[in-house]
């Protein structure tokens, strides 16, 4: 590959990171946007915008739900909130870490079983509506930080 070939490609990926961030930054201010919506407010090819949310969707970044309007579908984008990720597999060492704990809590909330691997090794499921603040406490489960 020439040298001029190598620099217009670094050029192109830069350009595209340098997109991605702005979407990501707009969309934070901004929810629940369509693919119009941003095509409009950074005057880009739509069919960039539509690759660059693709791509950002397919790697966790937004979420998306479809409404209808006027009798009209519309894609409405934004980024993905914390509880929007769903866990389903924990382990004993690093169930009370603040992220783990609200997404097992999360799961359980909106109908998901977990499972807890506990330290000896066997696996234990929690369906929803159990709790697990009392499964915490009655298994003795503490949160070991290292030195």
């Amino acid at each position: 590959m020439s040298d001029a070939r190598k620099i217009s490609l670094m050029k192109r990926r830069k350009k595209r990171e340098e997109r991605i961030l702005k979407v990501l930054g707009y969309l934070k201010l901004n929810p629940n946007q369509t693919v119009y919506d941003l095509q409009k407010y950074f005057d880009w090819p739509i069919g960039s915008i539509h690759s660059i949310l693709k791509e950002l969707e397919e790697d966790l970044h937004l979420k998306s739900r479809t409404i209808v309007e006027n009798n009209r579908q519309k894609k409405l984008y934004r980024l993905m909130l914390e509880e929007d990720y769903i866990v389903d597999h924990f382990n004993e060492e690093t169930l009370l870490v603040p992220f783990n704990l609200r997404a097992a809590k999360n799961a359980i909330k909106n109908g998901y079983e977990i499972s807890i691997e506990m330290k000896n090794g066997s696996i234990v499921k929690l369906s929803p509506g159990d709790n697990i603040d009392y499964f915490i406490k009655n298994n003795n489960i503490k949160l070991e930080l290292e030195d």
